[in-house]
């Protein structure tokens, strides 16, 4: 599988990085197999993983179980990371305030 698309799951300031990929139909989601979930899963997603598969599969993916579905950064509190149309998003509208004539 080719890692193009990450869904963010969100719970308050917490959050989940959820790797998926493109190039199959319908698009897969890795996901730690159910016999290791809660050993390698922070407490607030521990015992939740059918909850996460059923938001996963509403947005069309299919979930396959991936023992190195986790990479560092996973998961986490605060804003989570950029995804890359933000990043590219944030560069254009920097570039595009920074072209503004001054008043």
């Amino acid at each position: 599988m080719h890692d193009k698309e990450i869904l963010i799951l969100r719970d308050d300031d917490r959050w989940l990085l959820i790797r998926c990929g493109w190039g199959a139909n319908p698009p897969l989601a890795s996901l730690q197999p159910v016999g290791v979930w809660d050993e390698v899963m922070p407490d607030w997603l521990r015992g939740r993983r059918d909850e996460v598969v059923t938001l996963v599969t509403q947005f069309g993916h299919v979930v396959c179980d991936e023992k190195r579905a986790l990479v560092p950064g996973s998961f986490g509190s605060g804003a989570p990371p950029l995804t890359g149309i933000e990043r590219a998003r944030r560069r254009r509208d920097t570039y595009s305030e920074s072209q503004e004539p001054e008043s």
